[in-house]
C-alpha cells in the first residue's frame, strides 16, 4: 500500500505551496552528477565519466494537491500551483530540502474527484537532498580538492558541503579537523560555509 508523503514548495523558508506525493509512484531522474562510474539512485541512466558537476539534470513525477480548500475550481488551484513555482527556491519533505535553480513547469495535469493531479518538472541545482537538522557552520577556502577549514571530523565524509556563493561539492576524504578534501575541484576564496547529512533520491 503506497505512502502519501507531503512536500511543500518553499521560498527559503517561506511554505509557498503544499503539495502530496505517494513514495511508490514512478520518477524520471537523469543523472545530476558525472560519478565515475556510479549509477545516479533509482535511474536507470548510466552517468557520464568524470569528476564534478556534469550537469543539473532534472526531477520529473506526479504530485496532487488533495486541499482544494480555498480554491474557487481546479483551474485556480493551477494557476496558483504555477505561481508557487516561479518564486520556488527548494522543494522540502520530512526534514529534506533539495535546492531548484529553476522549474520547467507542469507537463500534465487532471482534475480528479477531490484534487487536482499534476506531474511537474523540476530542474534542481544540486544532486543532494540536504537535511536541515544538525548541520554545522564555519569558515574555510578551497583550492582544487582542498578545504581549509575548521570544525570537521571523520563523520563528515559523505556529507556536503555548501559555501556561502553557492558552489558545492560532497565530502570524500578527512585528512585532519582543519582539512577534507572535496569530490569537485574548484577555487573558492574565504566565506562561510555550511555542512549538510546528504542523499540522493528522497523523490
Amino acid at each position: 500500500m503506497s505512502v502519501l508523503r507531503t512536500v511543500t514548495l518553499n521560498q527559503g523558508a517561506t511554505v509557498l505551496m503544499t503539495l502530496e506525493a505517494r513514495d511508490n509512484d514512478a520518477s524520471v531522474d537523469t543523472p545530476t552528477r558525472n560519478f565515475d562510474p556510479v549509477q545516479p539512485p533509482g535511474s536507470t541512466i548510466q552517468g557520464a565519466f568524470g569528476t564534478g558537476i556534469h550537469q543539473v539534470g532534472v526531477l520529473e513525477r506526479d504530485f496532487a494537491i488533495c486541499n482544494m480548500t480555498g480554491f474557487a475550481s481546479a483551474f485556480h488551484a493551477k494557476a496558483a500551483l504555477e505561481r508557487a513555482l516561479i518564486s520556488a527556491t527548494s522543494i522540502r519533505t520530512s526534514g529534506w530540502e533539495l535546492p531548484l535553480a529553476a522549474p520547467i513547469g507542469i507537463t500534465e495535469w487532471q482534475h480528479l474527484l477531490v484534487g487536482l493531479r499534476v506531474r511537474l518538472r523540476l530542474v534542481p541545482s544540486s544532486a543532494f537532498w540536504r537535511y536541515l537538522t544538525g548541520t554545522k557552520t564555519g569558515t574555510g577556502s578551497q583550492s582544487g580538492v582542498g578545504v581549509t577549514g575548521s570544525g570537521f571530523a571523520s563523520t563528515d565524509v559523505g556529507r556536503v558541503l555548501v559555501w556561502g556563493n553557492g558552489l558545492e561539492g560532497q565530502i570524500v576524504y578527512y585528512n585532519s579537523g582543519t582539512s577534507v578534501e572535496l569530490d569537485v575541484e574548484q577555487e573558492v576564496s574565504t566565506t562561510t560555509f555550511t555542512v549538510y547529512d546528504a542523499v540522493t533520491g528522497i523523490l
